[in-house]
């Protein structure tokens, strides 16, 4: 939670002045967005690992509930914004 939710404020940020002020991709840029790309898949992977709420305020931890529920909507969303552009 709080870790992506750095790294989402670190990329609104850090890819706009990359974008903006530097137009030769060197390695160094190549090396932090890939590690930027790599921990928001992971986000995803961890994802179908957590438990998720149910009626009743008990958690629900089989992964076919888990996924059926992230792919309701979530799951779109965070991949489209982890393909690396």
């Amino acid at each position: 939670g709080i870790f992506v939710a750095a790294l989402l404020i670190i990329t609104a940020v850090y890819v706009p002045l990359r974008v903006s002020f530097y137009d030769e991709l060197t390695l160094s840029f190549l090396v932090i967005d890939s590690l930027f790309d790599l921990a928001f898949v992971m986000d995803i992977i961890l994802t179908f690992f957590s438990a998720v709420p149910k009626r009743g305020g008990l958690l629900e931890t089989r992964h076919k509930y888990i996924a059926k529920e992230y792919f309701k909507m979530w799951f779109w969303i965070d991949l489209t914004c982890s393909i690396p552009v």
